[in-house]
């Protein structure tokens, strides 16, 4: 419902010329049969419930302010008033990822999500790989809890049947605009089964999965068919190419801005919006679209389609949500008090570091970073501290020497600097705010270098991948210009059932303890040589309060690089310096170059 206490300031002029386009959209749609929709969409908004700045960091009162769910309400509803104005029908659309990224999320998880996506009106929306980031039964609550209806075609709930019986969640949802039946099939990425915590859900090619959804309902006689995905851009063109019914594809997970003439703001375009893909060997046309990332933009296509469902035409442009579009004050209070008990508890001063902490992707995928060190360390030492009792330390000092975890779940680095060294919960939170299970493996020394080539077996792709490992207790030398299966040249490992501990090389037959998160231990990033080897044994506590004790007790950090982690022929990937000075604008630059793409 719009609030009341919104008001509509537009010039006179401007309203006789909408009454003069909705004249004109009847006078055609009577002529020729054609007919218009406005399409609003958006697309990983990572829990930007409140404005932030324009990196999607929580804004400060000298930026300039962005996006938040109050600004995407306020422009969502103007657009259906102006729509309405003019007789044509409002179709919007979410693409996923509305799930991680902020402390509302970490201290409320799915509910305000669910809470926060039903007071913008969405028709239907898709999942996307965050979604799952709980777990199974986080998202089944969800999917009790959501008033959207949610669609994901390439998804297989057979061995996961609570998820199976979710009546929000089907193949394809089709509505009815105007008289005219739009079906909207939803899709993901399989890669989500890798990246986060699926559980048994089994997950199809996208391509395939839509191409047979889409079949099915144009044998029922729906002429419109839209793609709703979250697969990433690249995908989108290529199902957009390959599934002829296809008129429409609203797509997320890239991130990718589009846009026609000159950016409102510094975000540069990767092509026109809508992008034109041509399906080879017809002609035939369909049009892209996507709205960059957390709620910075609200996408907005003014569509028109023939009397058959064709597409005739398509143009708009994403609007910018800054400073001049009004909050909706509903959403601004409720996001206020919930900030309020949020940043009484993010503030808190935890440790105090005299050192650049390194946590983006260009950093930790692709060599040792401290941050990483810091990480694997915290998991080592809990892990003793809690089960030291339980071990003859006469004989051992540790039952667990070694700690892995996948570079991906680092999100971000802290420079201290920027608060007189301080380093608060808020900014471990924003490095670590998943939540994983910490718990035990044990395997042999030949299911560890499986996995350390694993780690470096996508190393000379040019891209950064957040399966490469950080390590505790492992000194590791990979040759990245030799054959993937053949790129570790060496791995010398602590001792555990030693009293002074040293490093001595892996063997293969013997068995090692690992500390690891649940994520990993159940075969995420690809590791799955680690859910096949071992039975997990969680030690009861999540990675972030792990890590920031860890912090608190090392602080003041002055935590370096160890040489745990040598990369020979790097190739396109430059070893960075070990000291560094980071001024605030380039933390900035820095954040803004990380994106919420899963591990």
């Amino acid at each position: 419902m719009i609030s009341p206490l919104f008001a509509i300031r537009r010039p006179l002029a401007f309203a006789a010329s909408v009454f003069a386009i909705a004249a004109l959209a009847r006078t055609t749609e009577a002529a020729n049969g054609n007919w218009r929709l406005l399409l609003l969409h958006n697309n990983d908004m990572h829990c930007r419930f409140a404005e932030t700045d324009k990196y999607g960091r929580p804004c400060r009162d000298s930026a300039p302010c962005y996006g938040g769910f109050g600004r995407m309400k306020t422009a969502m509803d103007q657009a259906r008033r102006e729509a309405q104005m003019a007789n044509v029908p409002t179709l919007s659309l979410n693409a996923g990822d509305t799930a991680q990224g902020t402390a509302f999320f970490t201290f409320l998880g799915m509910k305000i999500v669910a809470d926060m996506l039903g007071r913008l009106d969405i028709d239907v929306m898709s999942l996307g790989n965050h979604e799952f980031d709980l777990g199974v039964e986080r998202l089944h609550e969800f999917l009790d809890n959501v008033t959207i209806p949610v669609v994901a075609c390439n998804l297989d709930f057979s061995e996961e049947p609570i998820l199976g019986k979710e009546k929000s969640l089907s193949k394809s949802k089709v509505v009815t605009v105007n008289g005219h039946q739009i079906g909207i099939i939803g899709y993901v990425l399989p890669d989500t089964k890798f990246t986060s915590n699926v559980g048994n859900v089994k997950f199809l090619p996208e391509i395939p999965s839509v191409s047979a959804e889409a079949r099915r309902l144009k044998s029922q006689g729906v002429d419109i068919i839209i793609g709703l995905g979250h697969s990433g851009f690249r995908t989108d063109i290529e199902m957009a190419k390959r599934v002829p019914e296809l008129d429409l594809i609203v797509g997320g997970h890239s991130n990718t801005f589009l846009y026609n003439g000159e950016p409102p703001d510094a975000d540069k375009p990767s092509g026109p919006y809508p992008y034109w893909v041509e399906q080879p060997g017809t002609g035939r046309r369909v049009p892209v679209v996507q709205a960059l990332y957390v709620t910075k933009y609200l996408g907005k296509l003014w569509m028109e389609f023939d009397r058959h469902g064709e597409v005739v035409s398509c143009d708009g442009n994403p609007v910018l949500l800054d400073s001049s579009v009004a909050q909706d004050p509903e959403i601004l209070e409720t996001v206020n008090v919930v900030q309020d008990e949020i940043v009484n508890k993010t503030n808190e001063v935890v440790a105090y570091s005299a050192v650049f902490l390194e946590g983006d992707d260009y950093m930790c995928r692709v060599r040792e970073c401290n941050l990483g060190n810091i990480a694997t360390d915290a998991f080592v030492d809990f892990n003793l501290r809690k089960y030291i009792t339980s071990f003859n330390v006469t004989e051992q000092w540790t039952d667990a020497a070694i700690s892995v975890i996948p570079s991906g779940a680092l999100r971000t680095s802290i420079n201290a600097a920027n608060n007189e060294g301080k380093i608060t919960r808020g900014d471990v939170l924003m490095v670590f705010p998943y939540m994983n299970d910490v718990g035990k493996i044990t395997v042999e020394g030949s299911v560890v270098w499986q996995a350390l080539e694993h780690s470096v077996s996508r190393h000379d792709s040019g891209k950064y991948h957040g399966d490469f490992l950080q390590v505790s207790g492992l000194k590791v030398v990979a040759d990245v210009g030799k054959p993937v299966g053949r790129r570790v040249q060496s791995i010398d490992a602590r001792c555990a059932k030693c009293v002074v501990p040293v490093y001595e090389p892996l063997v293969l037959d013997q068995l090692y303890t690992i500390v690891v998160s649940d994520f990993l231990a159940n075969g995420g990033n690809g590791y799955t040589m680690f859910k096949t080897a071992s039975k997990y044994i969680s030690i009861g506590k999540s990675d972030e309060p792990i890590i920031e004790h860890m912090m608190r007790i090392k602080s003041p950090i002055r935590q370096g690089l160890e040489g745990r982690i040598t990369v020979i022929n790097s190739g396109p990937f430059k070893s960075a310096a070990s000291c560094v000075t980071v001024s605030p604008i380039m933390t900035a630059v820095m954040i803004a170059l990380t994106a919420l793409n899963g591990y």
